[in-house]
């Protein structure tokens, strides 16, 4: 990772800006939003995206300390993001976030809380890092 920062380094204007927008592994939770009720089914399973997040991190942190970027401002947010369906939520996991995973316990549960609810929609709250960094 730390070869990709150098060629973005590389590629970048004088002074120019970096963006760092990453996801980050922290058990995002997993909500069933029923009007005004929420209710917790689980949490995804991040535990193999850890190893991905230290790394990038290390790798940020890396082209900082060796003068490439400084480092302007960094931050978390979070943001949440809606299904109709839990099945449509299962094939999004399944399909766009390896190795993140919708535990099966999590899925069963809220199909059991789901047969018993109308108009409901399933969410997952995600962790977000962002930072700016500026071109040596």
């Amino acid at each position: 990772m730390v070869h990709a920062l150098k060629d973005i380094w590389r590629v970048l204007a004088p002074g120019g800006v970096l963006l760092d927008l990453r996801p980050y592994s922290a058990s995002w939770p997993v909500e069933i939003v029923a009007r005004e009720r929420v209710i917790r089914l689980g949490a995804v399973d991040d535990s193999l995206a850890l190893t991905d997040d230290i790394a990038a991190s290390k790798a940020m942190q890396q082209v900082v300390d060796d003068g490439w970027y400084v480092r302007e401002e960094n931050g978390t947010f979070s943001y949440d993001w809606y299904w109709d369906t839990l099945d449509d939520l299962r094939t999004h996991v399944e399909e766009r976030w390896s190795p993140i995973t919708l535990p099966d316990a999590v899925y069963r549960r809220g199909q059991r809380l789901l047969a018993d609810l109308n108009g409901v929609r399933v969410r997952v709250r995600l962790h977000m890092i962002i930072g700016r960094y500026r071109k040596q």
